[in-house]
């Protein structure tokens, strides 16, 4: 009987051992976890930083070539406004108030939308001291 008992004892201790054993992989694989998600969580951010960063990049882009295109729209309807102007003035004829306020109304016009947003703000004259 001592040598049934011996060997039960030593079953417990192989048991105790192998769940040592397993909680001390538990363990462990939580600790490569938590680096792992800590990893993936930074690799994450920078990559929804460096995206949103790409999209700032292409909007502004976006925005610029827009601006240009209003620009070089604008400078050939003015062009186009003074030519027509010169050839009034080369066929020696008189200019007609209605042709004047037309001319301004589409120069104007023709002025990108952000720039007649900015209302130019009037000029304060500084007071002198008497």
């Amino acid at each position: 009987m001592h040598a049934e008992h011996n060997e039960v004892d030593q079953m417990i201790a192989s048991l105790e051992d192998s769940k040592k054993q397993a909680e001390e992989e538990l363990h462990e694989t939580e600790v490569y976890r938590k680096e792992a998600e800590k990893k993936l969580h930074k690799e994450l951010q920078r990559q929804i930083l460096e995206w949103n960063e790409q999209k700032d990049k292409l909007l502004e882009e976006a925005e610029k070539k827009s601006g240009r295109k209003k620009i070089e729209q604008a400078s050939k309807e003015a062009e186009d406004i003074i030519q027509e102007l010169r050839s009034i003035k080369n066929e020696h004829r008189s200019f007609k108030e209605h042709e004047l306020i037309d001319a301004r109304k589409r120069l104007e016009e023709a002025v990108p939308e952000f720039d007649r947003k900015k209302k130019p703000e009037p000029v304060k004259k500084k007071q002198q001291d008497s």
